[in-house]
């Protein structure tokens, strides 16, 4: 296998065009070069995995976003009385998740709380990408996700940058 550089357009492009988590760069351009027909099949795919792989999720174009999605799936797939196992992750002064908006406000400064669409649950946004890498790695794992299923979403949030 050969390393080559390409330019950041290029890379662009080659994000833009990922149809599942963990595509290669390989089969991308095969894929786009016509050079080979290709399948796309996830290896030990989930429901998880597929939403990840989903035009929805990929059209999301920040962190945050992407964070706030991930949430919602789980929310959707765990339901409501497993989600609220969420509420006990804290940081050492932060609530990183509470039941509204004021909850989570009144814990830190600047958390700037957003609502998890289709959910009663609010969360703070206000942190860079690793501490939200940290803080859904807690949460998927709180809400019984598989280890694979953790890691591909925890690395989802960064995938498509």
């Amino acid at each position: 296998m050969k390393n080559i550089e390409i330019e950041d357009d290029i890379y662009e492009h080659l994000l833009a065009n990922v149809e599942y988590i963990g595509e290669s760069a390989s089969s991308i351009l095969r894929r786009l070069l016509g050079l080979q027909k290709e399948t796309s099949l996830i290896v030990d795919s989930t429901e998880l995995v597929q939403f990840l792989s989903s035009v929805d999720f990929r059209s999301k174009t920040s962190a945050v976003d992407r964070f706030l999605a991930i949430l919602s799936f789980a929310y959707k797939d765990r339901g409501q009385r497993k989600f609220e196992r969420i509420l006990s992750l804290t940081g050492q002064k932060r609530k990183y998740f509470g039941k509204n908006f004021e909850e989570v406000d009144e814990s830190g400064k600047s958390v700037f709380p957003k609502q998890i669409p289709g959910t009663p649950f609010w969360v703070v946004s206000n942190t860079d990408t690793p501490k939200k890498k940290r803080i859904l790695r807690g949460a998927l794992n709180l809400l019984d996700f598989s280890k694979n299923e953790v890691s591909v979403a925890v690395a989802a949030l960064d995938r498509f940058n």
